[in-house]
């Protein structure tokens, strides 16, 4: 009949679930471990990594994941590394400093250099620092004409001519008046500017200086800031400036803005200003860029502005996009992008950090010493189409960081141009929704399923689960492992001459079940009383390890032997 099969192989599969429901329940422990651990790793990823809050409990878990990332960097194969041609570094090095000078140099090479960038068909000019006091160099002139005035009004003597001297003389030593000049003839410059917070930032500057600064500042904001909801856009962004406060301890108590005839060239000749603080990870390692800040002076966040970096500015020149096309976006959440025009859009996280994507280590863009720009010793085109950082790199006074390729070695101008690089082709390194869903599918993966199997397998099969460290970086350097030995088939009755005497039991089961299973141990060594016995007690523990092999009727018994000395101790089960 037709249905017999069927039924037949329906029992058969009944039995193996239920065994296997069996076997399972009996080691039911190992699997609750298991599933506990797993809940216990979902609840430290989902309080450490969801929703960026960080905490000093579980900092150690997102240190261990900054360092596979910092590793991952410094491993990465070279055709994975991609700057951008479009970006090029003049650098203030030590040469610079033997050829034009001890630094601070005259602001007269700035407004030289920014010349010769520009007959060269250079696009931007950015530079990662800030001139918040007056040029030095012409000081001693200034002084002694005001001297000099000083007299005439007393109604002292003094040849015209030498006036005319200390006039022509002033001004052509008047390094800050020429920059100026440099600038609107420039047009796309972006200047520095550094907001304060730590005490030893603000010890010494008053707080009429920090007004001034902070007036200065004020028409150097974000173009556009848009609300998602018009309705509460007005909380909505009280409570976003608020949101940089505690823990991130972003909201500035002073900054240092650029001289007033420097700020006036900026704004005639349409330029920004742009900030260029960069903020550490607790571990010292920079990996994250700020794109925002916000700040003002007044205790009410309303009276407050929001600010771009140096990167944002630079970015902005460059696209020669109008002032409504730059547009920070934010709703009750915080911030949500940063649009480029409509074609470039970037989506930070709440507070307006992006996390670097480094493009290699040092000198990964091209450098050339400000000596060789101011004496126009480059190769034409050098500048031509590109974001020209300026920098310091020199030995004293360079703003030198500690990047995910260790060392504190890596010039901060380099920063900013691996964050333009990262906007200007949105290679921002991401967590969102995506990478969250799939780091819990993992979690969840390698927990309830991997402890089910664990339940069920033998023991010397669990070694295999030592594979699966492999894809989480513990395989990196060479293991010793000891191999166990394998453990002879099956025999066939009579078909082992070394075992010769059997106990009464074993010969009872050999004798009810026409067969006689025998495992060697591969035990040769000379035990001791108390040896024995602990072998006796591993016999046990072995055999019920392989209940699986009693599903055969015809191995419904066996017999473990094992060599002790010239005996042999056998036990029947």
């Amino acid at each position: 009949m037709p249905g017999i099969p069927t039924e037949g192989k329906s029992r058969r599969t009944f039995r193996a679930l239920s065994a296997l429901l069996r076997a399972w329940w009996r080691r039911r422990v190992p699997f609750l471990i298991s599933l506990g651990l797993t809940a216990f790793a979902l609840f430290i990823y989902s309080y450490t990594f969801v929703g960026d809050r960080p905490t000093a409990v579980f900092s150690f878990i997102n240190r261990l994941e900054l360092d596979a990332l910092d590793f991952r960097f410094r491993t990465r194969p070279d055709r994975y590394k991609h700057s951008d041609p479009r970006i090029i570094i003049v650098d203030i090095d030590q040469r610079s400093q033997e050829v034009l000078g001890r630094w601070p140099f005259s602001r007269t090479h700035f407004a030289h250099m920014l010349d010769a960038l520009r007959e060269d068909g250079a696009k931007v000019a950015a530079f990662d620092i800030t001139f918040s006091k007056p040029d030095e160099t012409a000081a001693p002139i200034r002084e002694l004409r005001r001297t000099v005035t000083e007299r005439l009004k007393q109604g002292g003597q003094m040849d015209p001519r030498v006036m005319a001297d200390l006039d022509r003389l002033a001004k052509e030593y008047d390094g800050d008046e020429q920059f100026a000049r440099a600038i609107e003839r420039f047009g796309n410059v972006v200047l520095g500017n550094f907001f304060l917070n730590s005490e030893s930032d603000l010890k010494g500057v008053d707080a009429k200086t920090l007004d001034r600064y902070a007036n200065i500042l004020a028409d150097f904001p974000l173009p556009k800031v848009w609300a998602a909801n018009p309705q509460t856009g007005k909380r909505d962004l009280s409570n976003l400036m608020q949101s940089f406060g505690n823990p991130y301890g972003l909201l500035y108590k002073g900054t240092q803005a650029n001289i007033e005839v420097l700020s006036d060239a900026l704004r005639k000749a349409h330029g920004a200003t742009g900030f260029f603080n960069v903020e550490s990870d607790p571990d010292g390692v920079v990996r994250h860029s700020l794109l925002v800040l916000p700040y003002g002076r007044s205790r009410d966040f309303n009276d407050w502005d929001l600010y771009g970096s140096l990167d944002v500015q630079a970015v902005r020149l460059f696209q020669g996009l109008p002032d409504q096309q730059t547009v920070l976006d934010f709703s009750e959440t915080g911030v949500t992008a940063l649009e480029f025009g409509p074609s470039l859009v970037v989506h930070p996280d709440a507070i307006g950090r992006m996390m670097i994507n480094y493009e290699g280590d040092v000198n990964t863009y091209p450098y050339v010493s400000i000596a060789d720009v101011v004496n126009r010793k480059f190769a034409p085109g050098t500048f031509r189409g590109k974001i020209v950082l300026v920098g310091a790199s020199a030995t004293g006074i360079g703003d030198l960081r500690s990047t995910p390729y260790a060392g504190i070695n890596f010039p901060g101008v380099e920063i900013h141009a691996n964050v333009i690089d990262n906007i200007l082709n949105r290679h921002f390194l991401l967590r969102g929704a995506d990478q969250v869903a799939v780091d819990l599918l993992l979690v969840l993966l390698f927990g309830v399923p991997l402890g089910m199997w664990l339940a069920l397998a033998q023991p010397r099969s669990m070694l295999y689960g030592l594979l699966l460290l492999v894809p989480f970086g513990f395989g990196r350097g060479k293991r010793k492992t000891q191999s166990a030995r394998r453990v002879p088939a099956i025999s066939e009755p009579g078909g082992d001459p070394a075992v010769a005497g059997k106990s009464r039991l074993g010969q009872a089961a050999e004798n009810r079940n026409h067969g006689n299973v025998h495992r060697r141990s591969g035990i040769h060594d000379h035990l001791g009383k108390a040896r024995r016995a602990r072998t006796r007690r591993l016999a046990e523990r072995i055999s019920n390890r392989h209940d699986a092999d009693r599903l055969s009727p015809q191995r419904d018994a066996r017999q473990v032997h094992r060599r002790c000395g010239n005996g042999v101790l056998g036990r029947a089960v």
